[in-house]
């Protein structure tokens, strides 16, 4: 066993036990949804607020650049970047409805996209010419992500 696969199984471990304790729902969506459900929800709460309330309706507005799956054992999970006046962020969607959103920092690499965040371990994304998400961090590749087409 590497280093780097010691390092990415212990970030991993208290996420994992998180995970499957909660995995004791029986939770029937397809992975589209999984991806969607949070987002479509929070912009359905957004179109329901009063007409005169642009101020919220602006601020709430995030446009999708891409959705990813995540097909790692224990942690599936789907990926939505979004951009807001200049502003990124990534949505993680996790089979049993919880999730988590990290404000991202783009810039180019290589003449691809690359998004950062904040974390200890220097991970970051890289978008890949066929649409998939890389993900690495300071000792390399880690894994890769597909496209939702939806």
């Amino acid at each position: 066993m590497t280093i780097k696969q010691i390092k990415f199984k212990s970030q991993l471990f208290p996420l994992v036990i998180i995970l499957l304790a909660l995995s004791c729902k029986n939770d029937k969506r397809t992975q589209a949804e999984n991806v969607e459900s949070d987002s479509v929800n929070k912009t359905e709460e957004v179109k329901h607020k009063p007409d005169h309330d642009t101020k919220v309706k602006s601020e709430s507005t995030w446009q999708i650049i891409g959705k990813w799956y995540d097909n790692s054992p224990y942690i599936e999970h789907g990926i939505i970047i979004s951009e807001k006046s200049g502003n990124y962020r990534m949505e993680l969607n996790f089979k049993d409805g919880s999730n988590m959103i990290k404000t991202l920092y783009k810039t180019t690499r290589n003449g691809l996209t690359k998004f950062t965040y904040d974390n200890p371990h220097g991970e970051y994304l890289i978008v890949q010419k066929d649409g998939s998400l890389s993900i690495y961090d300071n000792d390399g590749f880690i894994k890769k992500a597909e496209k939702v087409s939806k």
